[in-house]
């Protein structure tokens, strides 16, 4: 199994990676301050190759002081915006040809609600090789978007995608389907208070369905709460009414 690192991103003088052509090979666009820009396409075998559509060079204006892929038609092709140092800033659409891939919007419970920190792993079946990639939810003040985009190539289904949370929480979602954008809603953290007691971290305003069970398999939904003043806390009072109980809460 192989494994590829992106984080994307808009910096002054920094080069950028994503999969420019969705084929789960992270391209490269850079340049910065004096030095001409370029795009280099990924050819997955370790080698790179200059790409001078558009023509990426003389139409970027030359040079770039910054730039950053952004999906910006939400389309699920990587589109790249410059910003020229010396000509026209430009934005070059991405138009798709025929790879899958899928878009993962994070959003935080426990953790901060922009879910800035999370990791982000895809496990894929590619070309026929296990492929693992990762993107990190990153903010500076030149950052593009708080959205996690894989190139997946062939692949139609995701093995795996694995959120490692800001708050320390690690959730796992099984064969999701490419091409969507999804929202994933961090679970939130439960924090015994006493018998059948505990507090809900979560942020202000937020909903969730409480839910009971004996016996792990057949669960009731005991109330609906909402987060009001900043401090969310459930208490069953028919919790000393039997020999176990187990809860779980479901966002709304």
């Amino acid at each position: 199994m192989r494994t590829r690192f992106g984080t994307g991103g808009c910096s002054s003088g920094e080069d950028k990676t994503g999969s420019g052509d969705n084929d789960g090979f992270l391209d490269l666009a850079g340049g910065g301050g004096n030095e001409p820009s370029w795009l280099w396409r990924n050819g997955g075998e370790g080698t790179f190759t200059k790409v001078n559509a558009g023509d990426f060079s003389t139409e970027s204006g030359g040079f770039i002081q910054s730039g950053c892929w952004v999906d910006f038609n939400q389309d699920g092709n990587l589109d790249l915006f410059v910003l020229a140092l010396d000509g026209a800033d430009k934005l070059f659409m991405g138009n798709g040809n025929g790879n899958h891939w899928l878009e993962v919007r994070p959003k935080g419970t426990a953790s901060n609600r922009l879910a800035i920190g999370a990791r982000i792993f895809a496990t894929a079946t590619i070309r026929g090789q296990v492929i693992r990639q990762m993107r990190a939810i990153t903010a500076t003040d030149s950052d593009h978007t708080l959205t996690a985009h894989f190139g997946l190539g062939d692949a139609t289904t995701i093995d795996t995608l694995r959120i490692e949370w800001p708050s320390g929480i690690v959730q796992e979602l099984k064969d999701v389907t490419t091409d969507q954008i999804l929202t994933v809603t961090e679970p939130p953290r439960l924090i015994p208070q006493s018998m059948g007691k505990f507090q809900i971290q979560c942020w202000i305003n937020q909903s969730f369905a409480v839910q009971c069970s004996a016996d792990i398999l057949t669960w009731t939904t005991a109330a609906t709460v909402t987060n009001e003043t900043g401090t969310l806390i459930f208490q069953d009072l028919e919790a000393d009414q039997h020999d176990c109980r187990y809860y779980r809460v479901i966002a709304k």
